[in-house]
């Protein structure tokens, strides 16, 4: 008899406890910020009974609350923000302009007759778009040209986010392949939402691109790409004109030292001997006088000539 009792008593609380359960259904969504979200209310009303019957409550927990539809009509006195907002036949609340001060868990609260008929719980999450992630310079450009060996130090930066971001990193490329780096980032949060900025200081050897790529609700986000060509440092180019300069002076000089040594050589009584003094030679030439004597001759050069006509 006892054990009959109890299968009565099991019986009866099975109806009970799953009504309990079904009241506290909790459910869960999400929504972006300036978009819309639905609030579930999950009210079936099997009974269907009149909203002119019906009062339903929604409301932030258990305290503050949204919005309420009392005997059929919608009343919105308990309002401390200006909602935009659309009740659904079923009793779901819609959201417009969501904010992230929105993000909360909702409750829907059914009453009729003063007996609690329906109660379910809504968390919404909201998220908030990381600005695209941008790369500061001094250039307003997205191309600059530095010198081989030249440091330069970026700074990429993105922010009014929410979650909060998993990272931010660098990726460098060239004509050969993409390389990723992973400097340390800075994370600040800001009146709920979340800012991030990384920090890359590179020496250039070649022309390269660099991109910074923020990693945040499950996705990636690149900036727009960085182009850094190389020119060659002027110093190098000075010191290349002072070898060339003295290569030519060179050329000039042995050139001009050939043109003289090739006059020398074909005028031997030219410019190269202006200084020597001139040798006379004397030749004696054997003819007869009588006495069988040699008589001397004198053979003069062509300077003496000409002095010699003056």
């Amino acid at each position: 008899m006892r054990n009959l009792i109890m299968v009565l008593l099991l019986l009866l609380l099975v109806p009970v406890l799953h009504c309990a359960e079904a009241s506290q259904e909790n459910k869960r969504g999400t929504a972006f910020v300036s978009g819309a979200a639905e609030l579930k209310c999950n009210f079936n009303n099997s009974k269907n009974i009149s909203w002119k019957d019906l009062t339903l409550y929604w409301q932030i927990g258990t305290v503050k609350m949204v919005n309420t539809i009392r005997f059929g009509k919608e009343e919105r006195k308990w309002n401390s923000k200006n909602y935009t907002m659309v009740f659904q036949p079923n009793g779901d609340l819609t959201l417009y302009n969501i904010t992230l001060q929105d993000m909360a868990i909702y409750t829907c609260l059914v009453i009729s007759d003063s007996d609690k008929v329906h109660e379910s719980t809504f968390q919404l999450d909201v998220i908030a778009n990381f600005t695209k992630p941008e790369i500061e310079n001094s250039s307003i450009s997205t191309t600059i040209t530095l010198n081989q060996g030249d440091t330069v130090d970026l700074r990429c930066s993105s922010g009014n986010g929410f979650p909060e971001p998993q990272k931010m990193f660098w990726k460098v490329s060239d004509e050969n392949r993409t390389t990723p780096y992973y400097p340390e980032h800075k994370i600040i949060n800001i009146s709920s939402a979340f800012n991030i900025s990384s920090s890359l200081s590179w020496k250039v050897e070649h022309s390269i691109n660099i991109t910074c790529v923020l990693v945040a609700h499950g996705g990636e986000s690149s900036s727009t790409a960085l182009e850094i060509e190389v020119r060659k440092k002027p110093r190098e180019t000075g010191h290349n004109y002072a070898i060339i300069s003295s290569a030519i002076a060179t050329i000039i000089i042995l050139t001009m030292a050939g043109i003289i040594l090739f006059i020398c050589l074909k005028n031997k009584h030219g410019i190269c001997n202006r200084d020597v003094p001139h040798r006379e030679e004397e030749m004696r030439t054997l003819r007869s006088d009588g006495n069988n004597q040699p008589v001397p001759t004198q053979i003069t050069t062509a300077n003496e000539t000409a002095n010699g006509s003056s």
